[in-house]
C-alpha cells in the first residue's frame, strides 16, 4: 500500500510538472538556455525546497484535482512566468496550475510551485487581477517563506538533535512537511510575511508591466462579497483584507497603470467555460 501511495504521488507531481511542456514551444532560446544552466547549478538547499514544494502540491491535489482545462492552465502559466520573470529568480523552476474547487484562494510551495483555484479565476475580471494573485504567491516563494518556516520549526523543536540517524532524518522531514502543508493550506503565513508578500507583489507587477491595481481591486471585491468581515472562506488564510487593500493602494500611489488585458482574460475564461 505504501508503495502504491508513493507511485500515485509521483504521478501527481509528474502530471503537474508536465504543464511546463505546454509552454516550452513558446519560450525563446535565451529562456531555454537559462533553464538548462539552472539545472546544472542546483544547490542542496534548492533540492530540499523542491521536495517541500512537491509535498505542498501533493497535499493540495489530494484535496482538489488539477482542473482539466489545458488551455487555461497554459494561459495561467504564461501569466505566472511573466510575473516570475521580474523576480531575482527569473530562470527558476516555476510551475503553475489551476485547481478545481469553487473556493477562492491561491497557494504556493517552496521551489516555485503556485496554485490558483478555479473559484478565484471565476471571480476575477481581468488579467491584472490574475497576475496580482499570482504575484503574491510568487513573492512568498521568492522570499523563501516556506523554507524559512520549516527551518525555524526545526530549530525551535530541536530536530537537529536527532538528525544523525537516517530514520530520524526521515521522521524529521515528515514533520517538517506536515508543518509546511498546514501553514500553506490551513493556518496561513504570519502577518509580517503576508505584508511583505503584498509589497513585493506590487513591485513585481509594475516591473512586469501589469496594472498593479489589479491586486487591491480583486481583494476589495472579495471584501465586499464577505460583507466587510475581513476574513472568511475567500483567502481565509490571509490577514484582514481591508488593511491589505489600503496598504497596497498606498504603495501604488500615483504610479502609471500598466496592462489589464481584460479582453484576453475574458477570452481565456470563455474558452475554459468559466
Amino acid at each position: 500500500m505504501r508503495i502504491q501511495r508513493q507511485l500515485m504521488h509521483k504521478q501527481i507531481i509528474k502530471t503537474f510538472l508536465a504543464g511546463a511542456l505546454v509552454f516550452a514551444a513558446g519560450c525563446n532560446q535565451q529562456q531555454m538556455a537559462a533553464g538548462m544552466k539552472m539545472g546544472s547549478a542546483v544547490t542542496m538547499s534548492e533540492e530540499k525546497e523542491d521536495e517541500l514544494g512537491q509535498s505542498v502540491v501533493i497535499a493540495a491535489t489530494n484535496r482538489w484535482p488539477i482542473l482539466d482545462r489545458p488551455a487555461l492552465n497554459k494561459y495561467v502559466t504564461l501569466v505566472g512566468l511573466t510575473v516570475a520573470g521580474a523576480t531575482n529568480r527569473p530562470d527558476g523552476n516555476w510551475q503553475f496550475a489551476v485547481i478545481d474547487t469553487p473556493d477562492i484562494g491561491a497557494y504556493s510551495g517552496p521551489g516555485g510551485y503556485v496554485l490558483v483555484t478555479r473559484g478565484a479565476i471565476e471571480a476575477m475580471e481581468d488579467e491584472a487581477e490574475l497576475a496580482g494573485v499570482l504575484a503574491h504567491e510568487i513573492a512568498h516563494v521568492a522570499n523563501k517563506d516556506g523554507f524559512e518556516a520549516v527551518k525555524r520549526a526545526r530549530f525551535n523543536e530541536g530536530a537537529l538533535q536527532f538528525a544523525a540517524a537516517s530514520d530520524s532524518r526521515l521522521a524529521a522531514f515528515g514533520k517538517e512537511t506536515d508543518l509546511l502543508v498546514n501553514t500553506v493550506l490551513t493556518s496561513g503565513w504570519n502577518q509580517d510575511q503576508e505584508t511583505k508578500a503584498d509589497a513585493s507583489a506590487v513591485k513585481l507587477l509594475q516591473r512586469a508591466g501589469y496594472d498593479a491595481g489589479g491586486l487591491p481591486r480583486f481583494l476589495a471585491r472579495m471584501e465586499q462579497r464577505r460583507g466587510g468581515s475581513g476574513r472568511g472562506k475567500a483567502f481565509g488564510t490571509h490577514p484582514g483584507t481591508a488593511d491589505r487593500v489600503a496598504k497596497t493602494t498606498s504603495q501604488i500611489g500615483s504610479a502609471k497603470p500598466g496592462a489589464t488585458n481584460r479582453e484576453r482574460f475574458a477570452q481565456a475564461k470563455a474558452e475554459a467555460r468559466l
